[in-house]
């Protein structure tokens, strides 16, 4: 009895997946450019202080890197060391670093 269950389900698993196959399942949005919208967001930065309201300052975890202005993201509340690109050390979250840096730690 539920061998013949099994077989029926998995036919129309396969023909559902030949379905999607063939006809194609919608495209993913594209990414949002850097920034994701508003006043100021593209904007290079090198600090949240260079942003508008609402925004930080994001981009890649090394010093000469081109960080830009963006929507405000939840990050967590701890607070670590970074040995920021000029050779002094600050403070920020673990998951959203306010500048670029050299590593985390100090200097």
């Amino acid at each position: 009895m539920i061998l013949p269950l099994a077989r029926r389900f998995l036919a129309a698993l396969a023909t559902t997946a030949a379905l999607a196959t063939l006809y194609g399942c919608p495209a993913p949005p594209p990414p949002s450019p850097p920034g994701g919208g508003g006043p100021g967001a593209g904007k290079v930065c090198k600090s949240a202080a260079d942003c508008a309201a609402g925004q930080d300052c994001f981009g890649p975890d090394a010093c000469g890197s081109t960080w830009t202005c963006g929507p405000s993201r939840m990050c967590t509340q701890d607070l670590i060391e970074y040995c920021g690109c000029d050779g002094t050390v600050f403070r920020g979250s673990s998951t959203c670093p306010a500048k670029p840096y050299q590593h985390r730690g100090g200097c």
